[in-house]
């Protein structure tokens, strides 16, 4: 699932919309590693219930929160299908996990999330940023990125890469959904002191 020391602009797929993922270790002195490369695209059902609400212009029912508990997410109010934030926090944008089952369109979790923190199995997490559409070869890439710091005594496996959106639900209170799952196919260690930056290109092509 993984592929080392591969360029971006180099995967290879028959996919007109596709994810690719790409883990960089930074060392203590901000060295970067060449990425790991992930041909993502473990799309969730909610991923699909968010997109209808758009497409519908309907309250869409039953859409499972990270919480496991079933909201229906409101049109009425400014539409969102948001994954930027600010550091310091799980609850929204890309997060990752140490859980090793694989993903399955109905996860709505992150199956042992690597929570926010100094202690023991945490990092501290920086914002998720969202950039403006770049040009790419016969199509648009839209990029996300954020950068993980482990402060901890011990070193990290990484295993699961999600991505968490947010949307308001029909009392106007803000709701959070899985929208990708993807599970590496061996640990990605992260040494006491280093960083990972996981970056999401979301690739959107004509042909």
């Amino acid at each position: 699932m993984t592929t080392d020391k591969k360029n971006v602009k180099e995967a290879t797929s028959s996919k007109k919309c596709q994810v690719i993922i790409e883990l960089i270790r930074i060392d203590k002195d901000g060295n970067r590693s060449e990425p790991t490369i992930v041909n993502g695209n473990s799309w969730t059902k909610q991923a699909a219930q968010n997109v209808q609400m758009f497409f519908r212009d309907t309250d869409i029912t039953a859409v499972k929160d990270t919480g496991a508990v079933s909201r229906v997410i409101d049109h009425n109010n400014i539409p969102r299908f948001d994954i930027k934030n600010t550091g310091g926090s799980v609850g929204v944008g890309i997060v990752i996990g140490m859980g090793a089952t694989a993903a399955d369109r109905d996860n709505f979790e992150v199956e042992d999330v690597i929570g926010e923190g100094s202690g023991l199995d945490q990092m501290n997490y920086g914002a998720t940023a969202v950039a403006v559409p770049i040009g790419v070869t016969n199509g648009y890439r839209l990029i996300a990125q954020r950068t993980m710091t482990n402060n901890s005594a011990l070193s990290i496996d990484v295993r699961e890469l999600c991505v968490i959106c947010r949307t308001d639900d029909t009392i106007n209170v803000e709701r959070n959904f899985l929208i990708l799952r993807d599970v590496l196919g061996a640990d990605f260690p992260v040494a006491a002191g280093e960083s990972v930056l996981v970056k999401y290109n979301f690739d959107f092509k004509i042909s």
